[in-house]
């Protein structure tokens, strides 16, 4: 037995491949609209001190890929947090994701921010992106 919380074992942890692929899909696809003009592209661009160019002929195929795995980890890990704790109303599990992304992505990712020297304004467009990209996902786990 891996975890145990009232009664609850994670070895027989059930759960919807589907419902984790089409959320790992939608959040993917939320980036592919952050990302572009009509969004947050060129602030991101100048936040990054690249020009247009340069962010479009510096990103390799397997940089999509390994986003959408990464996503797919981490909807695939919420999906577990959310079956052991129980979670299952939409309201319950936006908070559950917010105080996630808040404590273990958004707050620890801030220090790189920091000692990087990078622009705040690239920290809020990238984290406001998986902020929403979680968000999203959640829900669809909810009502799935």
């Amino acid at each position: 037995m891996l975890l145990k919380y009232s009664g609850v074992s994670m070895d027989n942890f059930s759960f919807n491949y589907l419902a984790i692929l089409l959320s790992s899909i939608a959040a993917f696809a939320i980036g592919a609209v952050w990302y572009s003009p009509a969004l947050f592209f060129k602030p991101w661009a100048a936040s990054l001190d690249k020009s247009e160019e340069e962010l479009k002929k510096g990103v390799s195929p397997y940089s999509y890929v390994i986003t959408f795995i990464a996503w797919f980890v981490s909807i695939y890990v919420l999906a577990r947090l959310f079956w052991f704790f129980g979670i299952n109303s939409i309201i319950s599990g936006l908070r559950v994701t917010f105080l996630c992304w808040l404590g273990f992505g958004a707050a620890t990712s801030l220090i790189h921010i920091l000692f990087e020297g990078k622009k705040f304004l690239l920290w809020i467009i990238n984290w406001g992106y998986i902020l929403v990209g979680l968000l999203v996902s959640s829900i669809l786990l909810t009502i799935w």
